[in-house]
């Protein structure tokens, strides 16, 4: 059963050099984050991705999130409650739909 609201965290995504400040929701079929700030390089103040394959914990409130060739370096606070969250969602999704977890390649 789908979540009729996202949850939701502050957080700052770096993007080379620069950092976005926004929020990153997550559904139960993706992570979004969205930018207060300028656009992307895609034209959109929004990215997100599905498929995630791993994760790993950074120093202080460092969070990096992979999924595929698609990696992402988050700034973000309530670290611990993200990852939980992400695992769950990611977890639930492949046994709603009768396939096994495949474990991440980032931990």
């Amino acid at each position: 059963m789908a979540n009729e609201v996202p949850l939701n965290y502050l957080a700052n995504m770096f993007t080379g050099p620069v950092a976005h400040g926004g929020k990153i929701y997550i559904t139960d079929e993706e992570i979004t984050f969205q930018t207060r700030g300028l656009n992307f390089w895609n034209g959109s103040r929004k990215i997100a991705i599905k498929d995630i394959t791993g994760y790993e914990r950074g120093m202080l409130n460092i969070l990096h999130i992979f999924a595929g060739d698609t990696h992402w370096k988050l700034s973000v606070w309530k670290k611990g409650s993200i990852v939980e969250a992400i695992e769950t969602r990611r977890q639930a999704w492949y046994t709603r739909r009768g396939m096994p977890v495949p474990p991440l390649t980032h931990v």
